[in-house]
């Protein structure tokens, strides 16, 4: 199964929107150069989705220009 994540990084809370269709939005309290904040969203969405971290493979991302989508399967 593949999803769809936007992600806000800096943000004052953690939290998780879910869009349907396998898209979220999710609030990251570190900053995106951080270097483990690709671990923290793995346990952030797999706490959400009910998976394993290992089960969270990370395809790429897709861009408008804007906005980054980063795509996952899991």
């Amino acid at each position: 199964m593949k999803i769809y994540v936007k992600i806000k990084f800096g943000a004052s809370i953690e939290k998780i929107e879910t869009f349907g269709g396998g898209r979220f939005l999710v609030y990251m309290t570190c900053q995106k150069d951080d270097p483990n904040a690709m671990a923290f969203f793995t346990s952030i969405i797999s706490r959400h989705i009910g998976s394993d971290p290992k089960n969270i493979k990370y395809l790429g991302k897709k861009t408008d220009g804007i906005l980054e989508e980063h795509v996952f399967e899991i």
